[in-house]
């Protein structure tokens, strides 16, 4: 069977997402006593859940040949 691969479209966009809001939910966890950390923990969830979205669609709209 050949199944062609056409890779992850855009993957340094991927590794913004993944990096950015693991970095910001890891420096709300840190810093969760000093001040409100809201914003910053909803803008990191919203970044990680983006990325896993971006992963797991990414091959949705390819030419798929059956």
């Amino acid at each position: 069977m050949n199944i062609k691969r056409y890779g992850v479209d855009a993957p340094f966009a991927l590794l913004i997402y993944a990096v950015f809001g693991v970095g910001l939910l890891w420096h709300a966890y840190v810093n969760r006593l000093n001040y409100p950390i809201g914003i910053e923990t909803t803008i990191g969830i919203v970044l990680v859940l983006g990325a896993l979205i971006f992963f797991t669609r990414n091959d949705s709209g390819k030419v798929q040949n059956i």
